[in-house]
């Protein structure tokens, strides 16, 4: 996968990967190959996710009526 792809660009890999997978079409050589690429594209969406996750914020409102700011669970 070459550096700097964005989630959205490795979404749309995977989707590309998927519907060649599902043709049969490929040779063995070729659905290993994809395969490959798919699971990095994979491990690289669920790092995204993950660290996006990580960033969220929930926002309520305290009883004085300001916001308090705290981490998503």
């Amino acid at each position: 996968m070459p550096a700097k792809k964005s989630f959205e660009q490795a979404l749309k890999r995977l989707e590309e990967i998927t519907e060649t997978l599902e043709e049969g079409q490929a040779s063995l050589q070729k659905s290993i190959k994809l395969y490959e690429e798919a699971y990095t594209l994979i491990d690289f969406c669920r790092g995204e996710l993950k660290s996006a996750e990580q960033k969220i914020k929930k926002v309520t409102g305290k009883s004085d009526g300001t916001l308090k700011e705290e981490d998503f669970e």
